[in-house]
């Protein structure tokens, strides 16, 4: 299940952290990410929408190029190692396969 791999996934980046390389390949796909998707009319309708709805924190290509830009390995390991806490962890699947099971198994 993917929510299998997922677990994986977190625990790993709680237990082993992250690199600068992982980061830098982030930072740059979150970047393209935002420039190309204002070449498409819907998304570009759809971000300006999400800018008057006050739900966009950078709607200036250089503001979220800032912020982006800003982000260490360091804060990126914290993060991970704060959301991984199973104590107050909380998980929602939506899906017509998905069991009860399979939920409680995420973090088993």
């Amino acid at each position: 299940l993917a929510l299998t791999e997922v677990d994986k996934e977190l625990k790993n980046m709680a237990a082993n952290g992250i690199t600068e390389e992982e980061l830098e390949k982030a930072k740059n796909l979150a970047k393209n990410s935002r420039v190309f998707g204002n070449e498409q009319v819907s998304s570009r309708s759809l971000f300006n929408a999400k800018v008057m709805a006050d739900e966009v924190m950078y709607p200036d290509y250089d503001d979220f190029k800032k912020a982006i830009d800003s982000v260490t390995v360091q804060q990126v390991n914290e993060y991970a190692k704060l959301i991984n806490n199973e104590k107050d962890f909380v998980i929602c699947a939506i899906g017509k396969d998905i069991t009860e099971d399979d939920l409680k198994a995420f973090r088993s």
